[in-house]
């Protein structure tokens, strides 16, 4: 058992039905839990059987087939699994162009698990690398749509292909094209429905789909699509998966309203399993500092930052890391450390423009013009915005976002004393709007 989960070993001899009765009680007791991970592990060993039925009774009827099933299914999912790594290798010595003809020339690459390690390996690269996200999910759906149903039942493979949609999807949205996005979406709610109508997939469609309104800006459909998909990882008995949709929640609200982003980004950390993702951990506890300082509350944010600054230096993608200066520097903002943060914010303006963060370098220099004001000076204030504001031309920013721009300079050279609120207004103008003033093609590269 690995925490609170039967091992890999524990679920096989289940299925086999050479448990003890201790352990077959344990673990079957686990499973009616509906926990994500191992009621995926059970429906993979049962995909090369008789389709599974529909509606309520499916889940529990599937399990109870699973107890006479003999050792030869566990082997054939074996197999597949050793083919497919042998297949991975051919795909890996093939050039990228011709990978998409020798899957779809070749039944050997029609494989479950084949399909699966294409998912897995978009879900590494993520935001990362998106071109080869973006051709990972196209051929685990090439694979998804020609399974051969003789070998699999046709309800899952629907729910195959759902997914491999979903995950092209959010492949778009991170390529900036969110069209392409929407319209894969449609597609997979419809291969979805096709299927099992399986509500950990519908959960998992639905968080794509705030991802892609969050891109183009609408924050509310965002929330309540997070929402949605938190109560059907919770109804599945999913903890983590509820924990990751919460976090995000907390980033779509929090800006608005920090006490209720706090709040969910506390719940979120109550339900990660951060062995799984420490990323996410990390994620749901920079969200919950963010916020507290937000709130207020300073001290207790500077606190819970330096208890989670080892998990910044343990992390690889350099994002979290770029980030952590800023909040510290917002921390001493709100401490009254002007100087202290005025120097962390100029610091953070410089590595934000090296690494072609463009709302976060926008949003930094409102933060500094602010430092700049609360210390009395405006003039230095007028002249950070001044000479930021030829580089949102330059992104092509709108005529909304140019003006709002220029009111804040107005405002910071003739009525400094209102500028401050002004500063913090524009702050969330811009989080929130920023993909409606902003083109999609001139979100990326250095300022």
């Amino acid at each position: 058992m690995t925490d609170d989960h039967p091992t890999p070993a524990m679920l096989d001899r289940l299925l086999t039905g050479v448990s003890t009765s201790e352990e077959s009680t344990w673990v079957l007791a686990h499973l009616v839990g509906r926990c994500e991970s191992c009621s995926r592990y059970v429906r993979g060993a049962l995909a090369r059987t008789a389709p599974l039925p529909r509606g309520p009774e499916a889940y529990d009827q599937a399990l109870a087939g699973s107890l006479a099933r003999s050792s030869e299914g566990i082997a054939a999912v074996r197999a597949e699994q050793l083919e497919a790594a042998a297949l991975w290798a051919t795909l890996e010595g093939t050039p990228e162009p011709l990978r998409g003809k020798l899957i779809a020339g070749d039944p050997r690459f029609h494989t479950w698990a084949l399909a699966a390690r294409f998912l897995d390996a978009a879900a590494e690269t993520h935001w990362q690398d998106s071109s080869g996200r973006l051709a990972a999910c196209r051929l685990a759906l090439a694979i998804a749509e020609r399974l051969p149903q003789a070998a699999y039942p046709l309800g899952l493979t629907h729910d195959l292909e759902a997914r491999a949609l979903g995950s092209l999807a959010d492949a778009l949205r991170l390529a900036h094209q969110l069209e392409a996005a929407q319209a894969a979406l449609r597609q997979a709610g419809a291969a979805l429905k096709r299927g099992t109508g399986d509500g950990l997939e519908r959960a998992g469609l639905l968080r794509v789909g705030a991802a892609v309104e969050m891109a183009s800006g609408d924050l509310a459909e965002a929330a309540r699509l997070l929402r949605q998909a938190a109560s059907l990882y919770r109804l599945y008995g999913d903890h983590h998966e509820e924990g990751r949709t919460l976090g995000k929640l907390a980033l779509v609200v929090g800006h608005d309203d920090p006490a209720q982003g706090a709040g969910l980004a506390q719940r979120a950390l109550d339900l990660l399993d951060p062995a799984r993702e420490p990323r996410c951990e990390l994620a749901a506890r920079h969200a919950l500092v963010w916020f507290l300082n937000d709130c207020g509350l300073g001290w207790e944010a500077l606190d819970l930052l330096e208890r989670t600054r080892s998990r910044y230096l343990l992390c690889r993608e350099s994002q979290p890391r770029l980030t952590l200066p800023w909040l510290e520097a917002r921390i001493c903002r709100s401490l009254g450390r002007l100087e202290a943060a005025e120097r962390g914010l100029s610091a953070v303006w410089h590595d934000f423009r090296e690494a072609g963060f463009r709302q976060e370098l926008t949003l930094v220099s409102l933060d500094l013009a602010e430092v700049y004001l609360a210390q009395g000076n405006a003039r230095q204030a007028v002249r950070l915005l001044r000479r930021f504001r030829p580089t949102l031309a330059r992104w092509r920013m709108q005529d909304e976002g140019i003006a709002r721009w220029q009111l804040l300079i107005a405002a910071t050279t003739n009525k400094p004393a209102e500028a401050q609120a002004l500063t913090r207004d524009a702050t969330r103008y811009y989080r929130r709007r920023w993909p409606r003033v902003v083109p999609v093609s001139s979100r990326t590269g250095a300022g």
